[in-house]
């Protein structure tokens, strides 16, 4: 069973690509590796293969190129987490001038430390590739050929940069004429989403350019909302264009960009225990809870530490791994007592993790855990073991048990005394209580 990972985890680089017109064939070659601070949670990661990832809709011809795949040789243990991957593609006749992304499966396996069972993963990373077509040529009701302008996006980017779900966004999308001698004008553009998940924050959903002169570029700001209920993952967003050419002849375009949202991250912590609940210095208390993921977005590479700053104990922390949306995680690690609590005995614990982007991000709670010198009698039990013989033959001879029964005695004259003397005094007290009534 292969699981998706996360795409941070991988990292494309070193791209080349060659471009190619109809009936062409282009070449594209990158280098696949893994994420620096992804390799440091702990396990072992190694690539399994690359393969291209291509509908029989796109610019290519189906062929055996299109289900080519990369797998690291066997003699080179070094491609197993650096693997350049290189393919080449065979380019339809009726391609237009565009960048267009291919899209590569990468999959790659780990061992898991508890079961030992291989456990493999697969992220799809895109790399783009520019294609030049002919224009189209189209014949007029005067037979006289008229060259068809095209629109493309060339680009876009949001403002903020990362769309969160349920908030506003700005949106600038980069259109480009492509044509080289005939201008476009009267463009309307429209941007919409299969399910509404990107509607206009204000206003229509439609904005309209007076003209775009041949070759050259124009953009469109508008502002969005993404739903607050969006999975984290990227939407894809249509930009249609309806335009006129020479002699006011209309044209439609229709290209889509893909944004991604994300969700804010939320975490709980449940189920918290210390044990003991106080330890002397140079002792381990163990912390154990669940953290449990309450937002719709994946919590990559979560680990668990003690607060850096924290001067009664530390410890190494734990590393959590991944924690889906909905479930939870128990964290189980150990810490060491360094020094005597001087404060109220909060240990402050931080819960660090990763987003889908790699971005980075740590949530705080606290427990209580109470730290204390270890307590030594200043005399050592008398067990007999050091003293002199002499002195011990001495303790045994003196007459404890008759010092015992005189105290006893002189006790119990004491209690009889006192009994005596009050008998007489309240005998006393009767006959002056009779000679009164009398």
């Amino acid at each position: 069973m292969v699981t998706y990972g996360n795409p941070n985890e991988i990292i494309v680089s070193d791209v080349n690509t060659m471009s190619a017109g109809p009936n062409g064939v282009a070449g594209i070659e990158f280098r696949v590796r893994f994420d620096e601070n992804f390799m440091q949670g702990g396990r072992v990661y190694s690539i399994v293969s690359v393969r291209p990832k291509m509908s029989t809709g796109g610019p290519f011809i189906v062929d055996n190129a299109m289900h080519a795949i990369t797998e690291p040789n066997p003699e080179n243990p070094e491609e197993y987490t650096n693997l350049h991957s290189g393919f080449v593609f065979n380019v339809k006749g009726d391609v237009k001038t565009a960048y267009y992304p291919i899209a590569f499966e990468i999959e790659y396996k780990t061992v898991s430390s508890e079961s030992g069972e291989t456990i493999y993963y697969s992220v799809d990373k895109t790399v783009d590739i520019c294609l030049f077509g002919k224009e189209d040529e189209t014949t007029t009701a005067s037979d006289a050929t008229v060259s068809v302008p095209r629109i493309i996006v060339t680009g876009y980017e949001t403002n903020p940069e990362k769309v969160m779900a349920g908030e506003e966004f700005e949106l600038t999308v980069h259109l480009q004429n492509t044509s080289s001698r005939t201008s476009i004008s009267n463009v309307k553009v429209t941007l919409s989403s299969a399910n509404n998940e990107f509607l206009p924050s204000s206003g229509s959903s439609t904005q309209f350019i007076r003209s775009i002169g041949s070759g050259a570029t124009k953009d469109i700001v508008m502002k969005m909302k993404a739903q607050a209920n969006l999975d984290q993952k990227p939407y894809v967003l249509s930009v249609k264009c309806e335009y006129e050419g020479e002699k006011n002849a209309p044209y439609t375009a229709e290209e889509s960009i893909s944004v991604p949202v994300y969700q804010e991250t939320k975490i709980k912590v449940t189920d918290i225990e210390v044990m003991p609940p106080s330890l002397e210095t140079y002792s381990q208390a163990n912390i154990m809870f669940s953290i449990n993921n309450t937002g719709k977005a994946t919590l990559y590479n979560v680990q668990v530490s003690v607060d850096p700053n924290c001067t009664s104990v530390q410890s190494e922390g734990a590393f959590v791994g991944n924690i889906e949306s909905g479930n939870s995680k128990y964290a189980d690690f150990m810490v060491t007592g360094i020094a005597p609590t001087t404060d109220d005995g909060k240990v402050k614990l931080i819960i660090s993790y990763e987003d889908a982007s790699g971005e980075p991000g740590t949530f705080e709670t606290e427990v209580e855990l109470f730290v204390f010198e270890p307590v030594y009698n200043e005399f050592p039990p008398d067990d007999g073991m050091f003293e002199d013989p002499g002195m011990l033959e001495e303790k045994k001879s003196f007459p404890w048990v008759w010092i015992g029964v005189g105290v006893v005695v002189v006790i119990i004259v004491i209690a009889v005394t006192v009994v005596v003397i009050k008998k007489k005094k309240q005998k006393a007290l009767e006959e002056e209580l009779k000679d009164e009534i009398s």
